[in-house]
C-alpha cells in the first residue's frame, strides 16, 4: 500500500473540492452519530464536528499518520466530539451504531465494497443514510480512470446492497450520492 501524501492533498483540497456544498449534503445534526470511513487526516470529520458540535463523528482510518494529524488538530482546536478508530474497515465486522456513514473519495479503493456495506447495515439506526463522495470517471484529478467508480457503477453496487438512491449532485470533478437503507 502506498504512503498517502496528506500535506499535498491538504494544500489542494479546497481548490479542488466544493467543501461547503458537500458538508451541506452530509448535513450533520445535533445528536447524530456519523461514521467517516477512510477519514484520512480527518479533514471532513473536523468540518462536520465544527458544524454540529452536539453530534458525534467517528473517524475510521487505518493510517496512524492520518489519525495523528487528526488528533493534533482536535487538541489544537479543543474538539471533543470526534472519536478515532484505527483499523482496516474491510476487517471490521461490527461498527458502532450510526445515523449516517460518509465515504470521501475512498470507496473506489476498497476491495470489500459490498461486504463493507452489508457489515455497516448491521449497525445502522432506522433511516440511516450512506453518503458517497467520489471522483467523476472522466475527472482529470484523482486515480486512473479504471480505478474510479462512475455514478452508475456506484448505483449498481447500491442496488445489490438494497440501498435506495435519495439524491445525486454533480460537481466539476466529483459527484456525491446519498442513499437510504432499503427494507430488509
Amino acid at each position: 500500500m502506498h504512503e498517502f501524501d496528506y500535506e499535498r492533498i491538504r494544500a489542494n483540497r479546497e481548490k479542488m473540492v466544493p467543501v461547503e456544498e458537500l458538508i451541506e449534503v452530509i448535513d450533520p445534526q445535533a445528536g447524530e452519530v456519523i461514521l467517516d470511513i477512510g477519514s484520512g487526516d480527518g479533514y471532513y470529520a473536523l468540518k462536520m464536528a465544527r458544524k454540529s458540535p452536539k453530534s458525534k463523528i467517528i473517524a475510521i482510518e487505518m493510517s496512524a499518520k492520518g489519525n495523528n494529524l487528526l488528533r493534533n488538530e482536535m487538541k489544537k482546536e479543543q474538539i471533543e466530539n470526534i472519536e478515532i478508530i484505527e483499523d482496516d474497515v474491510c476487517k471490521i465486522k461490527k461498527f458502532p451504531e450510526y445515523d449516517k456513514v460518509f465515504f470521501s473519495i475512498v470507496f473506489h479503493d476498497f476491495v470489500c465494497k459490498e461486504q463493507l456495506i452489508e457489515n455497516l447495515k448491521l449497525s445502522a439506526k432506522k433511516g440511516a443514510k450512506f453518503i458517497f463522495f467520489e471522483f467523476l470517471k472522466d475527472s482529470q484529478i484523482g486515480p486512473p480512470r479504471q480505478i474510479k467508480l462512475s455514478g452508475e457503477e456506484l448505483m449498481e453496487i447500491g442496488k445489490k446492497c438494497n440501498l435506495k438512491l435519495e439524491s445525486e449532485k454533480i460537481f466539476k470533478e466529483h459527484y456525491v450520492q446519498k442513499y437510504l437503507m432499503g427494507s430488509p
